[in-house]
Formats: C-alpha cells, sequence, structure tokens
C-alpha cells in the first residue's frame, strides 16, 4: 500500500446479533455455520491505518466508545512498548491517525 492509499473496511451487520458492551462485532465462522464475536481491538490491528471503517447495524452507536477505548490502550501499548520517542516521530503511526469512523444505524 502506497502513502496515499487507504484501506476500507465495511460491516454490514443487519441480521445478526448487535454489537457487545464488550466491543465485538459478529462475523461468521470459517464454514459459516455460526455467528462468532470479533473484537474491535482485533480488527483495528489487522486493518491498520489509515482506514476508513463503516460499520453498517443495529445498535452501531455501541462501537463508538469500544473503538476510542481500544485506540487509547493500543496508544498506551506503543508508548510502554517503544517510549515516547516512538510516538513522536511517527513509527506508531499516531496510533489510529488517519482512521475515520463511520456508523449507520
Amino acid at each position: 500500500m502506497t502513502q496515499n492509499e487507504r484501506v476500507l473496511f465495511h460491516y454490514n451487520g443487519h441480521g445478526v446479533p448487535r454489537p457487545t458492551a464488550n466491543g465485538e462485532i459478529w462475523v461468521f465462522n470459517k464454514n459459516y455455520t455460526q455467528y462468532i464475536p470479533l473484537s474491535l481491538y482485533d480488527l483495528q490491528s489487522w486493518v491498520g491505518t489509515p482506514a476508513i471503517h463503516v460499520f453498517d447495524c443495529s445498535a452501531a452507536g455501541l462501537i463508538v466508545n469500544s473503538f476510542k477505548s481500544f485506540a487509547a490502550q493500543r496508544m498506551q501499548e506503543m508508548v510502554c512498548g517503544y517510549g515516547w520517542w516512538w510516538v513522536m516521530v511517527g513509527g506508531g503511526g499516531g496510533c489510529m491517525r488517519g482512521v475515520l469512523l463511520l456508523l449507520v444505524c
């Protein structure tokens, strides 16, 4: 991916259970036989930055606090793991800098 490219993650969660208070959305298992929870923390790690996240599902507002909380946790882990200099020089990409979160209920 080049500097000017951005990942688009679109989640259509209509017809599946609502997001959880623990910051999880529901996805199919690999056999498409049942729903399993996917942590937004893991999702942030996999998608990376820069990114646009679109959550089109019932109760999408539940996602906002967890998404922000996990981003703050990720920042804290970067600071503890690498020190402030890593964050300041952009080695960590500012954690969730360059992420746009769009919610549709």
